[in-house]
């Protein structure tokens, strides 16, 4: 049987240049991709890039106003200084006219100065830093802030009547901002603080953050992080007592990966999530996504709600540049996806402007539950 960390590596690494046989003509118009092929957040990446390829396949039957579409992708290992350098290569080198899907609240964050220097539009960039949202610069959002994410939570906990909620948050700038968002959030409701710890990504320190959460007797948890040193914390709160569904993990940590790790165990845990179910009957989004991955992947292709996430970047960069004369212009194809106003992606609703980037403000909250997440 082959593994799913194996198909992620595969689709990870694979095909570098996305550019798929195409009936159109003239040169491609090229996204640069720079994404997390490796590192912690290697499974993210491979999700992400088999909606991004699965996309262009299905463009390039007809292409862009006759041209095929490219996407250049370069693993960046969610380093930021790695990040910046496939920024500037994708722009001198591969001539791209945006970016797709950064991952990393760091990540975006060193890319922001280039960015204003460069004027090179991002699209779904994957940070949730409410300091980043800044509507003049040529940044789009399609997910939730950190603050409306957290805020989401605590809104609910209250409801519960619930008095003692810790954070567990990474050590870097992606923790700094779910703890600032913590706070923030906090004084809104009447929900209190137990403590906070922080954690090292790679989860050297996890077991020991875990214990001091739990000498805290709280009655939630909230996990403000990604990858295997989140998942650690959360497995060690489980075993220190603390009941899964008094665990609520932020939308960046992979309910897969966590099920996977943690077994029956898992059931139960609470994850907040920015992106509609992807078997919502709300909205045919997720089933879109998902149908067209499968098809054009292949039925072992990865889905989750962060390759969803890939797959409305690159579907809002596609209708920008349908719409956009000159794609080779940083500042038309900004115009261009701020002329989108309010529109709709397979039901999920997004609305950007001039002084408009962040396009939704969507959050649910779903458990597992024999491994798959109910919403």
């Amino acid at each position: 049987m082959i593994s799913r960390r194996k198909v992620l590596a595969s689709f990870a690494i694979s095909g570098a240049h996305g550019l798929a046989q195409s009936q159109a003509s003239g040169p491609p118009i090229v996204l640069g991709h720079t994404y997390p092929a490796t590192g912690i957040f290697s499974g993210v990446g491979a999700e992400m890039k088999a909606a991004l390829d699965a996309v262009v396949i299905e463009v390039n039957a007809k292409g862009i106003n006759g041209r095929p579409l490219k996407v250049v992708s370069m693993d960046d290992g969610y380093d930021p200084q790695r990040t910046l350098a496939n920024a500037k290569a994708l722009q001198a080198n591969e001539k791209a006219v945006a970016l797709i899907a950064p991952v990393g609240t760091a990540n975006l964050e060193i890319l922001i100065p280039w960015i204003e220097e460069t004027g090179m539009p991002v699209v779904g960039a994957r940070s949730g830093a409410d300091s980043q949202r800044s509507g003049k610069r040529p940044v789009f959002f399609n997910v939730a802030s950190f603050y409306e994410e957290t805020s989401y939570i605590l809104r609910h906990l209250a409801t519960l009547s619930m008095g003692n909620v810790a954070l567990a948050a990474m050590r870097n700038q992606t923790g700094k901002d779910f703890t600032s968002a913590f706070r923030e959030s906090l004084k809104q409701t009447k929900v209190a603080q137990s403590r906070i710890e922080t954690f090292d990504p790679s989860g050297s320190d996890a077991i020991e953050c875990a214990r001091l959460i739990a000498s805290g007797k709280p009655e939630a948890v909230l996990i403000g992080g990604g990858g295997g040193g989140a998942i650690k914390v959360l497995a060690t709160l489980v075993e220190l007592g603390i009941p899964p569904s008094a665990i609520y993990c932020m939308s960046i940590l992979q309910v897969a990966a966590v099920e996977k790790v943690l077994g029956p165990k898992s059931d139960g845990l609470v994850f907040s999530q920015v992106m509609p179910a992807l078997n919502s009957p709300k909205t045919s989004v997720g089933s879109d996504y998902s149908k067209l991955v499968r098809k054009n992947m292949g039925p072992q292709a990865p889905l989750s709600a962060l390759g969803l996430e890939a797959y409305l970047s690159i579907r809002i960069a596609v209708m920008a540049l349908q719409s956009s004369r000159l794609a080779n212009s940083y500042a038309e194809t900004t115009r261009s996806l701020e002329k989108l106003g309010d529109f709709d992606i397979g039901g999920f609703r997004l609305k950007y402007g001039p002084s408009q980037h962040s396009g939704t403000k969507f959050v649910e909250l779903g458990f597992l539950r024999a491994g798959r997440l109910v919403i």
